[in-house]
């Protein structure tokens, strides 16, 4: 039980990760752009 939470919580903290970047990239190429 408890190591299904943990790869529940390693998906949820990838899936964090790879929104946080999305969203970096996305504010320096609109910062670019300007």
């Amino acid at each position: 039980h408890s190591q299904w939470q943990q790869v529940s919580l390693n998906a949820l903290v990838e899936e964090t990760l790879v929104l946080v970047q999305t969203a970096g990239v996305q504010a320096r190429v609109d910062f670019i752009s300007e």
